[in-house]
């Protein structure tokens, strides 16, 4: 935070937190599209 904060002054810390969210969402998505129950319910 501190490295971005001093590279752009405008950098805030609800920037930082709107994209963290994001990336979680995505990796979220992608663990959903990968993952599929039914798969493993024979164990």
């Amino acid at each position: 935070m501190k490295r971005l904060r001093l590279k752009d002054p405008s950098f805030e810390d609800i920037d930082a937190a709107i994209g963290r969210t994001a990336i979680e969402q995505g990796f979220m998505a992608v663990n959903r599209a990968v993952f599929q129950p039914e798969r493993v319910t024979d164990l």
